[in-house]
């Protein structure tokens, strides 16, 4: 059975995860925007990625600070991609981390040479960042 399920990580970054959803070739949209999932069922978000026939709702939690979670409905996009829901969550949360820590090292100052990111075969990434003073 399908319906919209709230992944764990948490969103600090609305530019980080459109740039992750751009280098994955998904379309970012931004705004009070309508969410499709598994046999017509929808609802509402902030932002979205269009991952075909159905989307990854960004929605705003209720807290100070500006803190996002991503709702889908993961195993209608699984299935339609072919894969398991679990490779397609875990290739769209390394690419928004991997973003949003290129982010946060620019912000400092630091420049980061994005040929030289080597995503190693267990997941894991590494990277380089230099500063001049």
């Amino acid at each position: 059975m399908s319906h919209f399920t709230t992944v764990e990580t948490e969103i600090t970054s609305l530019t980080a995860l459109a740039a992750a959803a751009a280098k994955l070739g998904k379309p970012f949209e931004q705004g009070e925007v309508d969410v499709r999932g598994w046999h017509g069922n929808r609802m509402r978000a902030q932002a979205k990625i269009d991952m075909g026939s159905y989307d990854v709702a960004i929605v705003r939690e209720k807290r100070p600070e500006e803190r996002y979670k991503m709702v889908a409905d993961w195993w209608a996009i699984g299935m339609e991609q072919g894969r398991q829901s679990d490779e397609v969550i875990a290739e769209l949360t390394r690419e928004y981390a991997l973003e949003r820590v290129v982010e946060s090292c620019e912000a400092e100052g630091y420049v980061i040479d994005r040929n030289e990111i080597a995503i190693h075969a267990d997941g894991s990434m590494e990277l380089v960042a230099s500063k001049w003073e």
